[in-house]
């Protein structure tokens, strides 16, 4: 078949635009969504990681960061236009992009995934005294269907994080399990990363990343894993207060703190412990977390914290809902007396049309007044 001018014009129009999206687009290869769980919290040289800008949970979706899910040209793009992600062009290989975008892709599948939701979606040791072993952090995983929900068994790939687990091989409709994480420091400097990942048909990946730290180390302490908000009523707000303490021996700034889980976004809080707070060894700030029943529904999520020494372990947080009680109905008052024929209430005085009403004795008094003065006025006129 022979082309015509104008559909070669449109075909060599279109090789070149391949061309060019070719030469942007990092190398073919097969992209390792658990190299890149690493890459999410940490890059080799001390260079801030996603982390410190899109937050510890990327299914939050802070600033688009899912439109690079499976999209590395997309990444790259981001790298080039946006200038403060400028400084990630150095620090990124094409390698590097390919595993972060396949990352992405994992964390926006599974949270869509109607069978089953995991939380947290990182785990942050922070920076460990040399020789130190961590806080033991949870993930859990909860089964949202109505069936059975088989090959979910966690496993930490890497091996530098211990984990241990209370998952069965066949998780009931809606119960939950969780894995227990920790590991010793790495050496001075070193970082340190794995992937805990979960089978299903959307594999779940949940990056883990650690720091060795010399000398005097900040580790902070919240002195509870669990947080109960009991059960309230549709649009009742309740409060729950603690205090994020100090209990190192250098000083630390706070990062962000995250809510992540099924009902995260019902919860927030308030309190002195805001980013950029420091707290000095042996000194602490109050939280105060709110959680609003929206619906007679179980509420859960977690709350991270981020700082430059040790992080805590997450809390888990836990409500219930309850519908609104009916309001009250007042009593029903007692059934009047049915009115007397002279008009009164039966006994005693009355300021009704008939008159006062007088008794026999009042009447005697009355007559024997009358017959006195007519008495009286007789002998006057004698």
């Amino acid at each position: 078949m022979v082309r015509t001018g104008g559909e070669l014009r449109v075909a060599g129009l279109i090789g070149v635009w391949v061309l060019g999206a070719l030469l942007f687009m990092p190398s073919a290869q097969a992209q390792d969504p658990l190299r890149g769980a690493g890459l999410y919290l940490q890059l080799p040289g001390g260079v801030a990681a996603c982390v410190s800008c899109h937050g510890p949970d990327p299914a939050g979706n802070r600033n688009n960061l899912l439109r690079a899910a499976g999209q590395p040209v997309v990444l790259l793009k981001a790298l080039n236009a946006i200038g403060v992600m400028g400084y990630l062009k150095g620090a990124l290989s094409d390698a590097d992009i390919a595993d972060l975008a396949a990352y992405l892709e994992t964390v926006a599948r599974a949270a869509s995934d109607p069978t089953h939701t995991v939380w947290p979606r990182s785990v942050e040791f922070g920076a460990l005294g040399v020789g130190t072993v961590s806080p033991e952090h949870a993930v859990w995983l909860r089964n949202l269907s109505a069936a059975p929900l088989a090959g979910v068994m966690p496993r930490v790939v890497g091996g530098r994080f211990e984990a241990r687990h209370n998952c069965p091989a066949v998780l009931a409709p809606g119960a939950a399990c969780s894995v227990s994480l920790r590991t010793q420091a790495p050496s001075l400097g070193a970082l340190q990363s794995d992937a805990l990942t979960w089978g299903g048909a959307s594999p779940t990946v949940t990056g883990l990343a650690a720091t060795g730290a010399a000398g005097p180390v900040a580790v902070l302490s919240i002195g509870t894993t669990d947080l109960e908000f009991g059960s309230a009523e549709v649009g009742v707000v309740v409060l729950r207060r603690f205090n994020l303490i100090n209990a190192g021996t250098a000083p630390t700034t706070l990062g962000v703190h995250t809510f992540t889980g099924p009902t995260a976004g019902t919860f927030s809080s308030d309190g002195g412990c805001a980013s950029g707070t420091v707290l000095l060894p042996d000194t602490a700030c109050a939280v105060e977390v709110r959680w609003r029943a929206g619906a007679p529904v179980a509420y859960e999520a977690a709350l991270q914290w981020r700082s430059d020494g040790t992080n805590p372990a997450p809390v888990r947080l836990q409500a219930q809902g309850a519908a609104a009680s009916a309001p009250a109905v007042p009593p029903a008052l007692p059934p009047s007396d049915p009115p007397q024929a002279d008009g009164g209430d039966g006994g005693g005085c009355t300021s009704s049309g008939s008159g006062l009403r007088a008794d026999s004795g009042t009447t005697l008094w009355m007559a024997g007044a009358v017959v006195a003065l007519v008495v009286r006025r007789r002998r006057r006129l004698r």
